[in-house]
């Protein structure tokens, strides 16, 4: 009691590498003597967190309708090999000691106890898959990858001209290219994990690039 607002509940870690639009649903419940305050955080890199909003203590003791919580996640977890989703319990709002879900249970009451339990169900992430087909390109090969030197090379058993998109963390359209040699040239794009979608003979694939 009164220890430790925001630093335990449940954390997801969800690679959502080649997708874009990052929904999250869940069915949460606790019983009477838990929290009733839910936080949701967000990380892009593993690391920092970022909040996205709290439930305004409308934790219940009961699972009711399905989905219960439904949030869209901010544009930067498109994308990311070090996306994670938690919620953490906290303080009731302006004070420094957490509410019970049965805060207003008849006859008697609850309070709070470190004994409390919450639950969860059904946990959903969801997204649109950033290429539109994926059809197999004999032989494709993407190298080196992660890049160093600006250039990235993609061969195939065709090696034919290829069209060449990359999409960032946010899911923009950082290159679009047609090449005959090869060579793709990627010296601007920052260092991070990216997208790219190869074209070739009507045949469509991705792959995930890193750039350092």
């Amino acid at each position: 009691s009164g220890a430790g607002s925001g630093t335990a509940g449940f954390k997801f870690a969800v690679n959502t590498t080649g997708f874009t639009g990052i929904t999250v649903s869940f069915d949460p419940r606790g019983s009477n003597t838990s929290s009733r305050y839910q936080q949701y955080e967000y990380t892009t890199d593993g690391t920092t967190w970022n909040i996205i909003s709290n439930n305004s203590g409308a934790l219940v003791s009961a699972f009711t309708s399905t989905p219960m919580v439904t949030l869209t996640l901010p544009a930067t977890c498109n994308n990311n090999a070090n996306f994670a989703f938690r919620i953490v319990s906290i303080f009731a709002p302006s004070t420094t000691d957490y509410s019970p879900v049965g805060y207003m249970a008849t006859p008697t009451p609850s309070t709070y106890a470190a004994t409390g339990a919450w639950r969860i169900d059904n946990v959903t992430f969801t997204g649109s898959n950033l290429s539109i087909s994926q059809n197999s390109i004999s032989g494709l090969k993407l190298y080196p990858n992660p890049v160093t030197n600006g250039t990235l090379y993609i061969e195939s058993d065709l090696n034919s001209d290829k069209n060449v998109a990359v999409f960032d963390v946010l899911g923009k359209q950082v290159i679009n290219t047609t090449i005959s040699n090869n060579a793709v040239n990627v010296s601007k794009l920052t260092s991070g994990v990216y997208i790219v979608k190869v074209t070739e003979d009507g045949k469509t694939a991705t792959r995930k690039l890193v750039i350092k």
